[in-house]
């Protein structure tokens, strides 16, 4: 996965919030978008972003529910003792992840 400093969220989060009515959005989609499958999955965001994972399970909830991300049969890494697999995610075919890796490049570094 790219790193965070490619992007300059400070300057993502206005627009962000103007266009999706939230802060961190765009920068879960903009990750999303150039994730591996094996990292699309709200800890590896969470963690990439400085964000809480909920706050990312969330805008992934909502990106399934819009039909540009499914669940993966295949689970992700296990956190914590005793802990469940993470829930993989995988783009779906949409057009959004292209005009979207365009989108984010207006804030790459």
């Amino acid at each position: 996965m790219e790193t965070a400093p490619d992007w300059e969220w400070d300057k993502m989060r206005p627009w962000s919030k103007a266009v999706f009515r939230k802060d961190h959005r765009l920068a879960v989609a903009v990750v999303a978008t150039v994730a591996r499958p094996r990292e699309l999955y709200a800890q590896a965001i969470a963690d990439r972003l400085g964000l809480e994972q909920a706050e990312v399970r969330g805008h992934l909830r909502d990106f399934e529910a819009a039909g540009l991300l499914k669940k993966s049969e295949e689970k992700g890494p296990v956190s914590g003792a005793g802990g469940r697999p993470a829930a993989l995610y995988a783009r779906t075919e949409d057009e959004f992840w292209t005009c979207l890796a365009k989108l984010g490049d207006r804030f790459r570094r």
